[in-house]
C-alpha cells in the first residue's frame, strides 16, 4: 500500500480499507471473537479479532487527540512511543497538514 500524499487519496484509502476490514470481520463468528489466530503486531505474537479492533479504536482516538491538540495550538509530538512503550510510530510531520488541505 502506497502512502497517501493528498487528503483525498488519504480519504479514499481509509474507505477502501475500512471497507475492506467491515466485511472481513463480519465474516468472523461471534465464537471466534477472542480466539488468537491472527499474526500479531510484534513478531512471533498472536491475536485475536476482537484485540485488533480495539488496537484500532484506540489508535483512532489517538489521532482524534493529535487533531483536538493541533486546533488548539498545542504541539503534537508523532515521535512519541505509545502504546505503554509497545509501539513506537513515526507519523509523517504533514499528516495534520494533508487532514486540513
Amino acid at each position: 500500500m502506497t502512502v497517501p500524499i493528498s487528503k483525498s487519496e488519504l480519504l479514499s484509502a481509509i474507505s477502501v480499507t475500512f471497507d475492506r476490514l467491515k466485511d472481513d470481520l463480519a465474516r468472523i463468528p461471534e465464537s471466534r471473537a477472542n480466539e488468537s489466530s491472527m499474526p500479531g503486531h510484534s513478531a512471533g505474537t498472536q491475536m485475536s479479532p476482537a484485540c485488533l479492533v480495539s488496537y484500532l479504536l484506540g489508535w483512532n482516538r489517538l489521532v482524534l487527540k493529535w487533531l483536538h491538540q493541533d486546533d488548539q495550538g498545542i504541539p503534537v509530538d508523532f515521535l512519541k512511543p505509545v502504546l505503554n512503550g509497545i509501539s513506537s510510530v513515526y507519523w509523517p510531520k504533514n499528516f495534520i497538514l494533508i487532514m486540513q488541505i
